[in-house]
């Protein structure tokens, strides 16, 4: 991904890296839409993901941001959404155990 944000991401929707940021954020935005609309318990499935969630969310958000701007519609919203509340109940459990 850095070669392509040093290019200003020239080339990169159409590239192999993004086809494998969509391959891998794709399982998480599966999960996260069966969480989401009630298939699986949100709960469960932040206690089983852990942090790896809201960590390999950083890693491929600006790749998700360029994709977004390339399509021009939001690009895996329900894996920033598991990310973001994963985040949330991770500090409140973090602050509990304190």
């Amino acid at each position: 991904m850095a070669k392509f944000a040093a290019t200003e991401w020239a080339g990169f929707a159409d590239s192999s890296d993004a086809f494998e940021i969509r391959a891998f954020a794709a399982t998480y935005e599966a999960s996260a839409t069966m969480a989401r609309i009630g298939m699986i318990d949100e709960g469960t499935l932040q206690k089983a993901l852990g942090y790896s969630v809201v960590s390999d969310w950083h890693a491929i958000e600006p790749a998700v941001l360029q994709l977004e701007r390339s399509w021009g519609v939001p690009a895996y919203p329900n894996s920033r959404w598991l990310a973001e509340s994963s985040e949330a109940y991770l500090q409140k459990a973090k602050e509990a155990s304190s």
